[in-house]
């Protein structure tokens, strides 16, 4: 299966010399995660948020006339969603931010009960869901604005950066020395940043950068310990929130699994 946002993606992938995936997952920018950046040139709202135009909406017709079964993301959250992916031509939907605050999820019970204390507060989906851009890949990322996580700047400045996971390293090949020999090398935009510029990173690259492999074990409750400290947690949520609000009835109940699929399915 290949994650892509438009046509032209998924095209070149089908067309490829070597085997085609199997079907596509075409994810709009809505989706919590990574997202695809804006076509065109970076430009960014009065908050930091990449800006989203008609450009980066995917021409599904087009995706159906290529062949190969896919599914939509991003805000198909819900039964009428999923009948309008339907009649599209997708085989069907991927659904994450609705299951990701059920009772049975991997999220850490505290960060689930303070999303849903913030959705009673009346806090609107756009206050709550920011598209960043922590993300060490360079790639626009959704997160939770929650105290106490890695969206709190000042959590993110007292954190002493560091890079001890490393799923999301770059390889990078050195200068040649003075027998003509480069070397590999791994780096990480997160990681100190004189580690990151002695890897002929650039400093601007660095700014802002979270460490998204430890803040997502800790939002699952597996985070490292360090000087008797947890590292701090990252959370992250796709924009569509109408189906958490819709069954946890705006943050005030608790809801399961069995609702959420009894929600998708119009029982």
């Amino acid at each position: 299966m290949a994650i892509a946002s438009l046509q032209g993606l998924v095209q070149i992938l089908a067309e490829s010399l070597s085997e085609p995936p199997d079907g596509f997952i075409i994810e709009h920018h809505t989706a919590g995660g990574h997202n695809a950046g804006p076509q065109g040139p970076m430009k960014l709202d009065e908050l930091g948020q990449p800006i989203y135009s008609e450009l980066d909406e995917p021409d599904l017709q087009a995706i159906r006339g290529i062949g190969i079964p896919f599914w939509l993301a991003g805000g198909y959250g819900n039964h009428e969603k999923i009948q309008l992916a339907l009649s599209h031509g997708a085989t069907g939907v991927q659904v994450g931010s609705v299951f990701a605050l059920a009772e049975e999820s991997g999220m850490k019970p505290a960060y689930r009960t303070a999303i849903l204390n913030e959705i009673k507060k009346g806090t609107d989906d756009d206050a709550l869901v920011r598209t960043t851009l922590f993300s060490p890949t360079g790639f626009p990322f959704k997160v939770a604005q929650l105290d106490g996580t890695l969206a709190d700047d000042t959590v993110y400045q007292t954190r002493t950066r560091l890079c001890d996971i490393g799923l999301l390293q770059q390889r990078g090949l050195s200068k040649p020395d003075e027998n003509g020999k480069r070397r590999l090398f791994h780096r990480c935009s997160a990681a100190p940043v004189e580690s990151f510029v002695k890897k002929r990173g650039l400093p601007h690259n660095t700014e802002s950068r979270r460490c998204l492999c430890n803040g997502l074990m800790s939002t699952v409750g597996l985070g490292q310990i360090k000087n008797q400290v947890e590292e701090p947690a990252i959370v992250t949520l796709g924009n569509h929130l109408d189906s958490i609000r819709r069954l946890s009835h705006q943050g005030q109940h608790p809801y399961w699994v069995s609702d959420v699929v009894q929600d998708l399915l119009g029982d």
